[in-house]
């Protein structure tokens, strides 16, 4: 390695030597003079385990694998997090692991003092972030408060304040500290022996107001983010009065569907970590609700219905506590839908009647219509169809009253559906018809391929099979441009019929065998109508 002269003596400048230098922070200046840089990452997960078998015992280790799994991700990997780790429990030998977890999630570094600076990691994570500027330190510090797993740009100026070239700034500063890793470009994340760290000296240095705005700051951004994107994805859903706006915290604009589906989808692990977080701290209980409500769609869509269900229940505890009807009723209808994805019809049917009441109390007849149409809905799935029928009309003629022309093309379209499973397709076929024009007029993108998926089936039991394969295309092209795996295999499976119907058995097994395929990777799918399909070709 070759060093300028005078820029530091102890570095020699001849080939024939080496010089190896350690550092917790990048040495951006001696890789711009030309020196390699070799990153030291933690331990893999079988470097981990080997080094606590080594420590411990291998029949220690595999007596307790889940509990060793535990205590590897609590000591981030790091090696010498696991060297006093698997010193305490080398000194207590009869503790099981498990019970070493246990302590160690309820004294976290505590348990990682040896007394001695050299080997306790807190002394090593301060060397590093005493040396940060104040900017950076601060930016550390509020980082203690976000759950993770990992951070953007905009959030993390929306959790300090700042405008979002300070925070890249600071996290940069971070960065080079290796207190945080810029994993993907723009998003940030570090492991939870730091995130423990950085929270202590947020409650040392920050006051317990300071943190609870950077927390509503935070529940703000992603709230507003999330309900940008649910607008422009769904923009048939109800609207909410979202809480005034948090000083501090920024807004996100989304042109395309693709991308808002995206940032949805990317942050979606934060979100629910997050407004977890903010239900057990309490006092966040507008967004608590609201949250899970603009997060709906999106868990429905990718099949996430235990999630769904879960932060619904949040919701409801929130509006709850906020005395909030409006409120209520909608996490009553958000828990009746996951139940119904669920499959449990008498939970969903309870929380839909109890929706009803809630948005009757406050005379949102919108909200009403809403909730009578899943309830309409919730008889189709059941195969009453003539009750779901009427229900439904009964809708349709609110909906009417109230001159919402995406809600009246919903009803239309869930006519059209319970008229198709009832064989009465010509009557199928007027309500969807109308409804595609009116989805068309108002850009009710996904509602529009909803519907196509009716016409289609619609087209097949008129035996008009070229009709109901375009239908089923045009559908699909839609789905593919918004990535809705559910849908498009349900797209799939219909069109493997039409294709089947057409005498192109080939195209059939295609469509049917990539039905599969997107079926595979989709929690609580139901592969088995698609697998039947396939079985009866050969």
């Amino acid at each position: 390695m070759r060093v300028t002269p005078g820029r530091c003596r102890l570095l020699p400048g001849t080939p024939s030597c080496l010089v190896l230098v350690t550092s917790r922070n990048q040495l951006t200046g001696l890789a711009a003079e030309g020196a390699q840089v070799l990153r030291l990452d933690p331990f893999t997960m079988g470097e981990a385990r080997d080094m606590l078998s080594r420590r411990l015992g291998s029949g220690r280790v595999l007596a307790e694998p889940q509990a060793a799994e535990e205590l590897i991700g609590l000591w981030a990997r790091l090696p010498l997090a696991l060297s006093v780790g698997a010193a305490y429990a080398a000194a207590h030998p009869d503790f099981p692991l498990a019970a070493i977890a246990s302590e160690f999630r309820s004294r976290g570094l505590d348990l990682l003092d040896t007394g001695d600076a050299a080997t306790t990691a807190r002394t090593v994570f301060a060397q590093s972030y005493h040396h940060l500027s104040e900017d950076a330190a601060r930016m550390f510090r509020l980082l203690g408060v976000h759950p993770g797993p990992d951070i953007g740009l905009p959030a993390a100026a929306s959790l300090a304040a700042v405008p979002v070239d300070h925070a890249r700034k600071a996290l940069d500063e971070l960065a080079r500290a290796y207190l945080v890793v810029e994993h993907q470009p723009g998003r940030f994340t570090f492991h939870d022996l730091l995130r423990a760290y950085a929270a202590e000296q947020a409650r040392v240095q920050e006051s317990p107001d300071g943190l609870e705005e950077a927390v509503r700051r935070l529940l703000d951004y992603y709230l507003r983010a999330m309900h940008a994107g649910e607008l422009l994805v769904y923009p048939a859903r109800l609207k909410v009065e979202l809480p005034q706006l948090v000083p501090g915290s920024l807004a996100e604009d989304f042109s395309t569907h693709e991308q808002a589906l995206a940032f949805c989808r990317t942050e979606r692990h934060v979100v629910q970590a997050l407004v977890t977080n903010a239900a057990e701290r309490g006092g966040f209980d507008s967004y608590c609700w609201q949250i899970p409500r603009a997060m709906a769609p999106l868990l429905a869509r990718d099949s996430l219905w235990h999630d769904y269900l879960a932060s619904q229940r949040i919701a409801l505890e929130a509006a709850h506590n906020l005395g909030d009807l409006l409120g209520l009723g909608h996490a009553h209808y958000g828990y009746a839908h996951a139940s119904a994805l669920l499959g449990d019809v008498a939970e969903s049917a309870t929380h839909l009647e109890k929706a009803l009441e809630q948005f009757a109390a406050v005379g949102d007849r919108a909200a009403q219509a809403m909730a009578q149409n899943g309830l309409s809905q919730l008889l189709e799935q059941q195969g009453q169809y003539a009750q779901a029928l009427e229900h439904e009309k009964e809708v349709l003629r609110l909906r009417v009253d109230l001159g919402d022309r995406t809600e009246i093309a919903h009803s239309d379209q869930t006519i059209g559906s319970i008229y198709a499973r009832l064989g009465q397709y010509d009557a199928a076929l007027r309500h969807c018809r109308r409804a595609l024009d009116l989805c068309r007029e108002t850009g009710s993108l996904l509602l529009t391929a909803d519907t196509l998926d009716v016409l289609g089936r619609i087209h097949l039991g008129l035996g008009a099979h070229d009709e109901a394969s375009a239908c089923y295309l045009q559908a699909l092209a839609i789905y593919r441009d918004t990535g809705g795996d559910v849908s498009e295999a349900a797209i799939l499976t219909g069109l493997g019929d039409a294709q089947l119907a057409l005498g192109d058995t080939a195209a059939a097994r295609d469509s049917w065998q990539e039905a599969l395929t997107l079926l595979a990777g989709i929690p609580n799918a139901d592969d088995q109508p698609v697998r039947a399909r396939l079985t009866q070709l050969g």
